[in-house]
């Protein structure tokens, strides 16, 4: 678990060795923030779990269905965020991503790590 300031997120149980796991475990920690965010702008929940736990996955997919309830499509209302530079960070033993909405003016670090069974690097909090 690792407190970025914004949220702290815990994985209940190891993340599972996906079958095409060595594809995963070669992205950097941008490429895995990048397939993670893209993966949430598509709301492709299946890809979004290759990356965070499933209590976020379930969360987003309820913010989704709230939003649809109100008319929204929430699909077209998520901005598509950006991932850039990643730097380590050894009192969190985490790379924290730059992020940000090129709409907007928010910017946050999304801390990703892969010291896990499946050696591929997973969102750790900061969204």
């Amino acid at each position: 678990m690792v407190k970025s300031g914004e949220e702290e997120l815990e994985w209940p149980t190891s993340p599972e060795v996906l079958p095409d796991n060595d594809a995963y475990a070669s992205l950097s920690p941008t490429d895995a923030a990048k397939a993670y965010l893209a993966a949430m702008s598509t709301a492709d929940w299946t890809e979004m779990r290759k990356f965070a736990p499933e209590s976020d996955v379930e969360s987003t997919k309820r913010q989704f269905a709230e939003a649809e309830k109100r008319g929204l499509d929430a699909r077209q209302s998520i901005p598509v965020a950006d991932a850039g530079e990643a730097v380590w960070s050894a009192e969190q033993s985490a790379w924290f991503v730059k992020c940000h909405v090129p709409s907007h003016v928010k910017k946050w670090n999304l801390a990703m790590r892969n010291d896990n069974i499946a050696k591929r690097f997973l969102w750790d909090g900061g969204l």
